[in-house]
Formats: structure tokens, sequence, C-alpha cells
């Protein structure tokens, strides 16, 4: 394989580039959620309890019932359809619309019901969280949240932001920005093929695997000390750098696809939401295949390799109900690393748990 040095602007080995990619991408993003987690957090404190009469701005009208008909159905795409399904912040639409049509304004009769925490509230919680966490390893300062008042005043420009931020999800993701693609190649990779695909990496590697929050994660055991150091495993330090951008990536995947309870939310800024991570693996599984690599054949959702080894010798599998794919009978640990570490590489497996007698590598589903 090739190096990844001679991609522009994609500069892996600098602290610096890492602090840009940040503020360009991180940066936006936790600015985002931080204005619609503050915003909710706004509607909820100027209407909780209050009959809708009793509100103070007329704004916060139109982000309870804009888009409810007289039969208290919510219009496709309406305002009050997404601050409800997004925030869990809503009316008794049918109640407002029943004293509507009675002749007794609803206005006077109706609350906000209980504010209810959605699953889209703990996404952005998640991705905020996550963003906020990187920032802070880079040593920059989070953003404060300054447009909540505004988006009250000017309540169509809620969506706005919801299309901003869904825009860059998409564009920090493996599937579109290299160094999101270097944590995610990153999380379990042995010594050979991190300094064969990221080469740069081991003019100061000491300083960067600190600043990147690479750690190692197993190494064989054996006195052949030039083998231990080629097959020693590297993975992600918890709450490092690296592993934010890794959860991050892999929290926006796992929001993004056609079982995702976020569709609903998403659909008001995208008619057809991306299933990000399933594009991202249809496209590396293809190029394993085209470079003959066999082996993802063996592993499925349920089913793992999990070796049982010696030093750096496979003795077999660690379960007696388990077998080895046919290619890595007879073979060593050595042997085996070599033929799965373009598929770590890819992200499509990943080493779930190492121990001096145990390797477990599965399928990334």
């Amino acid at each position: 394989m090739s190096s990844y040095d001679q991609i522009e602007g994609f500069e892996y080995w600098d602290k610096e580039a890492w602090k840009k990619f940040v503020n360009d991408h991180l940066l936006p993003i936790q600015t985002l959620t931080e204005t619609l987690l503050e915003l909710r957090e706004e509607i909820i404190s100027k209407t909780s309890g209050r009959t809708l009469s009793d509100l103070e701005d007329s704004n916060l009208l139109k982000i309870l019932l804009g888009g409810i008909n007289e039969r208290g159905d919510y219009e496709e795409h309406s305002l009050a359809k997404f601050i409800g399904i997004a925030f869990g912040i809503y009316i008794d639409a049918k109640q407002y619309a029943a004293l509507a049509r009675a002749g007794t304004s609803p206005l006077d009769h109706v609350k906000p019901e209980p504010a209810v925490e959605t699953d889209f509230v703990k996404f952005l919680e998640g991705v905020n969280s996550l963003a906020s966490s990187a920032i802070a390893k880079v040593g920059m300062e989070t953003a404060a949240a300054s447009q909540s008042e505004e988006l009250i005043k000017e309540p169509e420009k809620i969506l706005e932001v919801l299309r901003e931020l869904y825009e860059k999800l998409v564009q920090v993701t493996a599937n579109y920005n290299y160094y999101t693609f270097f944590a995610l190649s990153t999380r379990s990779l042995p010594s050979f093929y991190l300094a064969k695909a990221y080469p740069k990496l081991r003019e100061e590697f000491n300083e960067m695997a600190e600043f990147l929050g690479l750690e190692v994660k197993f190494k064989p055991e054996t006195d052949a000390q030039d083998v231990a150091e080629k097959y020693t495993i590297w993975g992600h330090a918890k709450g490092g750098l690296c592993d934010s951008i890794y959860d991050l990536n892999m929290l926006i995947w796992n929001s993004n696809n056609t079982d995702s309870r976020l569709l609903p939310v998403f659909g008001f800024v995208s008619s057809s939401p991306m299933n990000l991570k399933a594009e991202y693996l249809s496209k590396v599984e293809e190029i394993l295949k085209i470079n003959r690599w066999d082996t993802l054949e063996y592993f499925s959702s349920e089913h793992c390799l999990n070796l049982r080894i010696r030093g750096v010798v496979v003795e077999g599998t660690y379960y007696e109900h388990e077998y080895l794919p046919a290619k890595y009978k007879d073979k060593s640990l050595l042997e085996i690393l070599n033929d799965l570490s373009p598929a770590l590489f890819l992200g499509c497996i990943y080493i779930y748990r190492s121990e001096a007698t145990f390797l477990g590598i599965c399928k990334a589903t």
C-alpha cells in the first residue's frame, strides 16, 4: 500500500494541522449543538407551567403552534412538529383545536406539556460532549452559544441551524474527512502497518502519540524485540483526541441509518438522509475484495475470531465451538496479523479484546 503523506491538506504528523481540523470542523459542531441545546432550555424556561396567553413573547406561539391545523394535526415539516419531535416540547394539539372549534379561546386554557428528553436531545448532548473533549485535548476553548434569543425572535432560522449542523456532521465523518479517517484507522493497528500508512509519525512518534492519544493495546510475548515492536498493536487511550474523534464518528454514523430514530428530525433538512456507515463499509469491503482479501466472509455480527495464543504462536480458537478459517490453520500470529491489517486499517474489523493469551477480532457492523 502507498502512504498517506502526499494527500494535500492532510498533515497528520503536525499538531497545528490537527488544531486547524478541530477549529474548522469540531468547534462549529460544538457551537451549533450548544446553540440548539440552549434554545431548548430557553423555550422550556419561558413556557413551562404557563398558559399560552401568558407567554410574554408572541414568537413562542409561532414555535408551539406553527403548523397545527383546525383538526389538531401537525402539517408536514411544520415548526411546531419539529419542536415536538426534536426537543420534546409541545402542546396538546387536539385539545387546542377542539377548544378553538367550540368557540373558546384555547390560549387561555392550554399549557405546554411537560418537556421530555428525546433521542435527538441525547444525540446533541453526546455530539457536544465529544466535540468539546477533542477541543480541550488540543488546548482550545469551547465556544458559548449566542443565538438562542435570536432564534426565538426569528424562529424560521431554527431549521437553518439544524441544516448547517447536519451538513457539518456529514462533512466531519470518515467518509469525507481524512483526519477522522486517521482516528478510524488507528483504533487497533499493528505498528508495522501504522508506519507504512503514516510514515511521518516516526519522526516524533512519542510526542505525537501522546498528543493524539495513541497507546499500546497488545505486544506479543517474545524475546525477539524487533518482532515484538513490529507487531505491537496500537489503539486509542480512553478520552484521548483520537478516541473522541472516533466516538464522534461512530455516534454520527449510528444516528444516520435506516433504523435511526433521528430520521424524522433530519428529514426536516434532508429529503433522503444518508446512511453514512453503510456507504463507507460497502466501499471499503469492495476495496478489500478487489485486493483479494476474502476473510471478511468469515466474520459476522455474531461471529468473531477469538484466538488462543502463546507468544507468537496461535494454538487455536479460544472457544471450543469456534473454528479457524482454513487460510489461518498452521499460521503464526504474525502471519495472521499480516493478513488482517488491511481490514483493521480500513475499520471494517477491529480488535475488541487483547490479552497475553487472547486476541479477539470482530467485524464492524
